[in-house]
């Protein structure tokens, strides 16, 4: 599938669900500031001067889109269903860019929300991720 007609089945799919109340503080739509990813023992910063990461967090559903700051290529997209409970955020990963990949990925984090500005720690697999995003207005 074109990464074009991923993104548009995406936000059609986000479109709907936000059509659903409001129950979690983690609703909204979130800018990437800061992460690292760590494999094995290997642990790598994000350089956000190279790259955008865009969150949109419905009560049933999430998006994330990637593109690179210099050619506005999207870079990486994904989606799927979450589910919160108390500090516990999963993301049940259903679509994404890439080759190879076999779903559902469930991703696990513990999360923290400090005004604006959302924590999470965790991942899947041998992958732990470690991100700080920011409360778009």
């Amino acid at each position: 599938m074109k990464v074009k007609s991923l993104v548009t089945l995406i936000l059609l799919s986000l479109a709907f669900s936000c059509m659903a109340q409001k129950t979690s503080p983690l609703v909204g739509t979130w800018k990437l500031v800061s992460g690292t990813m760590s494999y094995k023992d290997s642990t790598s910063p994000y350089d956000m001067t190279k790259m955008e990461s865009m969150k949109i967090v419905t009560p049933t559903h999430f998006a994330v889109f990637s593109k690179s700051s210099s050619t506005g290529d999207i870079a990486h997209a994904g989606a799927g269903t979450i589910k919160v409970d108390g500090n516990d955020y999963t993301e049940i990963i259903t679509y994404a860019t890439g080759t190879g990949n076999k779903y559902p990925i469930i991703a696990k984090f513990k999360y923290e929300l400090n005004g604006d500005r959302w924590h999470i720690k965790g991942g899947f697999d041998q992958y732990i991720l470690d991100e700080t995003w920011e409360r778009v207005k």
